[in-house]
């Protein structure tokens, strides 16, 4: 017998709770000097945006088109390559996870929302963080950048 497996809010959960653990380590390494790791990190946290930003449409039935909200973002979104910047945009859109699983558990949307802004957001800032590579270590280009 095969088991059906379907995406519930309790497993959006608790993507959303290890999200938020990835984000504190990198909240706590960007208060610190040198930065080591952090690009993986925030490589890692990107892609885990990107699943979450899938599975909430899933779970709240949403369209796969952008929304007027989104393209609002979008356009009024400005990424930095300045790593101060970085770290300060970062801060003022991180919401601290005792607040974030609140906002799932009472507004499912509006947690969609947080999270599919932090995705951009931290897609937008990604290049503040890119560690200088040696001669013969591999370099993502821009176009490596995925989009779901």
């Amino acid at each position: 017998m095969q088991e059906n497996s379907v995406l519930t809010k309790e497993d959006l959960l608790r993507n959303i709770q290890a999200i938020n653990k990835n984000l504190e380590k990198i909240i706590s390494k960007t208060a610190k000097t040198p930065m080591n790791g952090i690009e993986n990190l925030i490589w890692d946290l990107r892609a885990e945006l990107e699943m979450i930003a899938i599975k909430f449409k899933v779970v709240l039935e949403k369209e796969d088109g952008k929304e007027r909200w989104q393209k609002i973002y979008l356009d009024n979104l400005k990424g930095t390559s300045s790593l101060p910047k970085a770290i300060t945009l970062l801060n003022e859109t991180v919401m601290n996870s005792k607040d974030s699983v609140a906002l799932f558990r009472k507004k499912p949307v509006e947690s969609y929302k947080y999270y599919w802004k932090l995705k951009e957001t931290i897609s937008s800032i990604m290049p503040a963080f890119v560690e200088k590579k040696q001669a013969n270590s591999t370099y993502f280009e821009n176009s490596d950048v995925f989009e779901i």
